[in-house]
């Protein structure tokens, strides 16, 4: 397990593959599971750097609300951390926030920037629709962690990856489920994702 050091906290992070540096920032609640069918293809050209964002084990949890540029700050961290001056980085969903961030904060530190769903904020942006955030939000009485999952999960895939993808879409599962997030911990990174 590799770590970075910024404002007394560290951040985790994991390295695989080889060649240009290419930093995976996750999204809003994931974890480095997400990038379980990425890390081989891409990992066969790049060095990746798999960033787990504060709030998400092993990485040191949030103590309060937090910032998107901080969230940076502590990519940048990482890449102090390896030695390297640039980098590309690739971001998905609040993970693309974090790599615009970035971008602004430190562009000579931005090799290359790639965006996955995910938006460019500011005012002139498409927030995510308020149905999608009551339904992330919504407790249902007696519901399983693994039923909260399968319901919020489809939320982020394609419509159809549940239904055509069965075995895939219950892997993503059970992965989630081994590394479960704190719900406060995940409030506060959305509260950090909403304003941008």
């Amino acid at each position: 397990m590799a770590y970075a050091r910024r404002a007394g906290a560290s951040i985790h992070y994991s390295a695989a593959g080889r060649g240009a540096p290419l930093v995976l920032i996750e999204g809003l609640g994931y974890g480095p599971w997400m990038w379980r069918e990425q890390t081989g293809p891409l990992g066969a050209a790049r060095s990746l750097l798999l960033v787990d964002n504060r709030g998400i084990s092993p990485s040191t949890p949030l103590s309060g609300p937090y910032s998107i540029d901080e969230f940076a700050q502590d990519v940048l961290a990482v890449l102090d951390a390896e030695g390297l001056p640039r980098a590309s980085l690739l971001g998905v969903s609040m993970g693309g926030f974090i790599a615009q961030a970035l971008a602004r904060l430190a562009p000579e530190r931005v090799e290359r920037l790639v965006l996955v769903s995910t938006s460019p904020g500011g005012p002139g942006a498409l927030p995510m629709p308020a149905e999608t955030w009551a339904e992330l939000v919504r407790n249902v009485q007696g519901e399983s962690a693994a039923d909260r999952l399968r319901r919020t999960m489809t939320l982020a895939l394609s419509p159809t990856f549940a239904t055509q993808r069965p075995h895939d879409f219950d892997a993503l599962i059970q992965a989630r489920l081994t590394a479960p997030q704190d719900p406060q911990q995940w409030a506060w990174q959305a509260e950090a994702a909403v304003p941008f």
